[in-house]
């Protein structure tokens, strides 16, 4: 730990303390947070459709809305309003992984579109936009001016990860079915 990084906390009135690896119980505040953190960004990615590559979106995602939400720790306050002193605007919350049509800046003709189809995958950390994700560009860009469809997810269509390996879960199927015809019961 650095010098400064010791000022630091002596300064704040925080007092470090270490846990051993794997006794999560020993923090478990923060435990119980991360593992909040980690089931809604599992269920964002699945939702979405989006790949696991997308995971850092996501928790930042889970983490911004969360930090909106109140909170019973901070008896009914949210972490937003309490670090923050004035209560969040919600207004401009979407959902994850949703079409979104955001504004091209400069079109290179006047009969170029004028906006390109991406899907958003969070809010900037820098100002009053959106994160969304180009699928042709495979870049992620910060829009201020974009229209949301949230009822359409387009990575839902992605061949993408699954949690299964469908030849196996088949292979599976086919020897159960097989045992339970050997047993003289038919399945169907």
């Amino acid at each position: 730990m650095s010098k400064e990084f010791e000022e630091l906390l002596k300064r704040e009135g925080i007092q470090r303390q270490l846990t051993i690896p794997g006794t999560s119980q020993q923090n478990g505040v923060s435990e119980r947070r991360n593992l909040t953190l980690a089931n809604v960004t599992r269920c964002l990615l699945i939702e979405s459709g989006l790949p696991l590559s997308f995971w850092g979106e996501a928790i930042t995602t889970a983490t911004y809305v969360r930090n909106r939400c109140p909170t019973i720790a901070n008896k009914g306050v949210t972490p937003y309003e309490r670090f923050y002193g004035v209560n969040p605007d919600i207004s401009h919350l979407r959902t994850f992984g949703c079409r979104a049509w955001y504004k091209i800046k400069q079109p290179k003709t006047k009969f170029e579109p004028r906006a390109e189809e991406g899907i958003m995958v969070g809010y900037s950390s820098e100002s009053k936009a959106y994160r969304i994700y180009n699928p042709r560009t495979r870049k992620i860009i910060i829009a201020r001016d974009v229209v949301f469809d949230e009822n359409i997810f387009p990575a839902q269509n992605w061949n993408r990860h699954t949690y299964e390996k469908p030849k196996e879960w088949a292979k599976i199927y086919i020897e159960a079915q097989e045992e339970l015809i050997r047993m003289g019961k038919n399945i169907h």
